[in-house]
Formats: C-alpha cells, structure tokens, sequence
C-alpha cells in the first residue's frame, strides 16, 4: 500500500486541475442510486475519497446532509468551493471519523480503488445504520473515444503503481466480507463536455502525471498537445458511469 498512498498524495499538488479536468458522474445513475438508498431530507450520507465534490454536489439534489471526507486539504479546499452546504471533514476510508451507526449511507467516487478493500468496507459496515446503504461510482473510460484512448497511453504506462484500471470485481469484494446484502449494479453512458484547457487539466490531473518530475511532465504535456492536434477539435469525451450499491447486513 505504501507506493499507492505515495501515488495518492499527488492529488494534493493537482486539486485545481481535478476540479476544471475531471468529469462528474451520470445524472441517471446518480438518481437510480440515491433512489435505491432512500436517500432524502433528513438522511445523513457520507462521501467517502470526496475530492473536490464532484459526486457530492449531486447528492445535493435529494436534500440530504452530506459528509464529505478525504485525505487531502487541498482538495478539500476546492470542495468547500463547490459544494459549501457539505461538512468537509479530513480523514481516511480506513479510519473513517465518525461514532458508529452514525450515518444513512456512504457513497465513494472514484475512489475506492484508492482503499484497503477490506479494511474499508469494515469502516463503512461500522458508521452505517442497520439498513443503510453503500454506492461505488466510477466512470469508465468509453476506448471507442480516441481521447480516452490518448489518456490510457500516456497515464497508465507498465511502470505506473496506483491502483487505476485495475477495477475490482465489486459484487464478489462485497460480497466476500459477508456484512452487506445482494449488489445492484446501474450504468450509462456519460458525456463530458470539455475545451482545450480542460483537457490538459485532465492530463495533469493524473496521479501517475502529478508525481513526475518537472521535465518528464512538460515532455509529456507536449506529446499530448501533438497528438491532441493530430486528433482535431476535442468538445467533449466518452465515458460509462457504474455504480455498485448494497445495503448493510
């Protein structure tokens, strides 16, 4: 775990570039999520590995209280931004400070490949009410789209040690702790709209991009804007949003 959480702490020096780069999530699958958690006024949910608040923003539309807790104070900073009705709060998925049964559901977006699998899902069984929820939202890049494509070669290269791409088999994961219930799985398609700026936001963004030393990232930062030429005007790029949601046993 040691070379992922070094991996991670690169997200400390990109919060801006995450918050113009990256993309939010489907709005159907957000909905179809917050609908299998009953999540509504007066629920309290926790957004785990919340970034800059791209998930939890869009909780916001069922009037919940949320909590949003992530490692780093940088892009908490851009959250409280974003998303300033959210009580921000710096901590971990593996040490997640809050009492126990405190909680109505836990949301993590791209995020948990990020935690101790294990360790995390103990965490949120612990904060979560008897019969509250928990929703594992990633976008998947769609290959179809040659941005993504261009993305894929130039931050996931062999020697790259953080944990992105390698998705887990979510259903079997849960399922093997034996604290929470049959898995629900909602997808679609998700389209982000994006510019020239946004793009090389998106670049840096990257964990693997962020932890390179200065050189190695403007050499790479040049590629990327020739081949991006090669391409032509990019408006927006492909992905799939998939949410794996099961209530606690």
């Amino acid at each position: 775990m040691a070379e992922i959480d070094r991996a991670a702490r690169a997200f400390e020096h990109v919060a801006a570039e995450y918050e113009d780069g990256r993309p939010g999530y489907a709005a159907d699958v957000v909905a179809d999520t917050i609908a299998e958690l009953d999540i509504g006024p007066g629920s309290i949910v926790l957004d785990l590995g919340a970034g800059t608040g791209k998930l939890t923003r869009m909780l916001f539309d069922a009037e919940p209280a949320v909590i949003a807790i992530d490692p780093s104070p940088a892009m908490l900073a851009q959250l409280r931004a974003a998303a300033p009705a959210a009580h921000a709060v710096v901590g971990t998925a593996e040490a997640i400070p809050l009492p126990a049964e405190s909680v109505d559901a836990v949301t993590a977006g791209q995020a948990f490949h990020w935690f101790d699998a294990r360790v995390a899902l103990d965490e949120i069984h612990r904060v979560l009410r008897p019969g509250g929820g928990l929703a594992l939202i990633w976008n998947r890049r769609d290959l179809a789209d040659p941005v993504q494509r261009l993305l894929v070669e130039l931050t996931d290269p062999p020697e790259r040690t953080s944990p992105r791409g390698r998705l887990l088999d979510m259903p079997r994961v849960i399922a093997e702790t034996g604290l929470f219930g049959p898995v629900s799985q909602f997808e679609s398609r998700h389209v982000q709209p994006i510019d020239e700026s946004g793009l090389l936001s998106r670049l840096r963004s990257s964990s693997f991009v962020a932890g390179l030393p200065p050189d190695r990232r403007a050499t790479l930062e040049r590629r990327f804007e020739a081949r991006l030429d090669e391409i032509g005007p990019v408006r927006e790029v492909a992905h799939t949003t998939v949410a794996y949601v099961a209530r606690r046993s």
